[in-house]
């Protein structure tokens, strides 16, 4: 999972589309595992870098259903 973050945080070029669907994947990937860190970090990524609003939107959903999710577990 950190490999994900510091991959991001390494690249110093504008995402194009492809790499907004890749990130897309891993995201949905990792709700559907249960895996919500990781899910975080692809989430925050696409709404970090994302141009498209639609997608932004989406990401921003579900990021906030994954920290309620939290907060009520807590």
């Amino acid at each position: 999972m950190s490999s994900l973050r510091q991959l991001v945080e390494r690249v110093e070029r504008d995402f194009d589309e492809a790499d907004m669907n890749i990130i897309c994947v891993v995201a949905h990937t990792a709700l559907e595992q249960k895996r919500t860190e990781l899910a975080t970090i692809a989430l925050e990524c696409l709404i970090s870098h994302s141009d498209n609003e639609k997608r932004v939107l989406k990401g921003l959903q579900c990021l906030l259903r994954i920290l309620l999710d939290k907060e009520g577990d807590g």
